[in-house]
């Protein structure tokens, strides 16, 4: 499983963050190769990925702000790519680029930008009857039993 600690949260950020400027500014999109973060801008020459960012596949979602308000959320619910780091990569690129509820981000808009990286794990499978659909999506229906109060 994904380490949270405050050091693997700023590289997990730091990358949907840099992923988004070169995606934006330079129509570039970063390449995971041997722990290494790659683009053609000197900038991302060199950043080292973390373990785990390298050796887990994990899938995301990626949410973007603008001044506190949703500016693009893409995600997946099972992994696509191999690790994790590519993972975030391709869902930070879908947020700014390919959420249909808004344009896509500016290069002015970069500086206003704040991301959040929420990691999905598995899925397990949910009888229908105990889901039903919701206005932000769908929402879960635990049964409460006598015994649980």
């Amino acid at each position: 499983m994904i380490q949270t600690d405050f050091q693997l949260k700023e590289e997990i950020t730091k990358l949907a963050k840099i992923t988004a400027e070169e995606y934006i500014q330079w129509n570039k999109t970063p390449l995971v190769r041997a722990g290494f973060v790659i683009c053609d801008e000197e900038h991302f020459r060199g950043m080292k990925l973390s373990k785990e960012l390298v050796e887990t596949k994990c899938a995301c979602y990626v949410l973007v702000k603008k001044e506190g308000i949703l500016r693009g959320c893409m995600g997946t619910l099972s992994a696509v790519e191999n690790d994790f780091a590519s993972e975030i990569i391709r869902n930070t690129i879908a947020a700014v680029s390919k959420d249909v509820r808004f344009e896509s981000v500016t290069a002015e808009e970069l500086p206003l930008l704040e991301y959040s990286i929420i990691c999905v794990a598995d899925v397990v499978p949910v009888a229908q009857e105990k889901y039903f659909s919701a206005d932000n999506g769908v929402s879960y229906a635990r049964e409460v039993s006598s015994a649980d109060n």
